[in-house]
């Protein structure tokens, strides 16, 4: 029925709409801190670079959701999650860590040199978010499968809670940008992750 496609789409697509809806918010709150006119420049780049990496991760709630119900491919499912961050969070320390920065900033994105130590601070505190959104990818598409959507919504909910109340704390204690956006992008997704699998342990 169309109720039932819409209540397997919903989750799905309010997952790309927390994604981008965070971008703004965050925006606006650079905007208050200290230097906004480089965090501001600096941010985007940060938060782009990660979403190219953190893209291989988004694909696992499809693949979770299709294969969750099935007991043979559960072990498999999880090693392949576990795998995937694993790699693509070593990956983001590798970027940040060594030349390949600055090939890819200076050539690729032809990246003003002042702006360089912001986008790379960015990145490099918010490291651990390849491997959250992978094992959140994961656990969403578990509850999906087992039509469990009201704790994904939930789970976005305290993803976008815990972000915004991070940037108003960065806002109020003046705060350098670039920390405050990636340490609250980082614990708002660690927060969405405990949550969603201790109700998966319970289910």
């Amino acid at each position: 029925t169309q109720h039932a496609i819409l209540q397997f789409h919903a989750p799905l697509a309010a997952t790309t709409l927390l994604t981008l809806l965070t971008l703004p918010i965050t925006a606006a709150a650079l905007a208050k801190l200290p230097h906004p006119e480089m965090t501001l420049a600096a941010w985007p780049v940060a938060a782009m670079i990660l979403l190219i990496i953190r893209g291989f991760c988004f694909a696992i709630q499809e693949i979770s959701v299709a294969q969750a119900l099935k007991p043979e491919s559960r072990r498999a499912l999880r090693k392949f999650t576990f795998c995937v961050g694993t790699v693509t969070t070593l990956f983001t320390v590798f970027f940040v860590a060594t030349p390949l920065f600055d090939l890819y900033t200076d050539t690729v994105l032809a990246l003003p040199p002042h702006l360089k130590d912001f986008v790379r601070t960015g990145v490099g505190i918010a490291f651990l978010i390849p491997l959250l959104t992978a094992l959140s990818s994961w656990v969403r598409g578990i509850l999906v499968a087992t039509k469990k959507t009201q704790t994904v919504y939930v789970g976005m909910g305290l993803n976008l809670g815990t972000h915004i109340a991070l940037l108003m704390m960065g806002v109020v204690f003046q705060m350098p940008g670039m920390m405050i956006a990636a340490v609250s992008m980082t614990v708002a997704a660690l927060v969405e992750y405990i949550y969603l699998v201790r109700k998966t342990a319970h289910r």
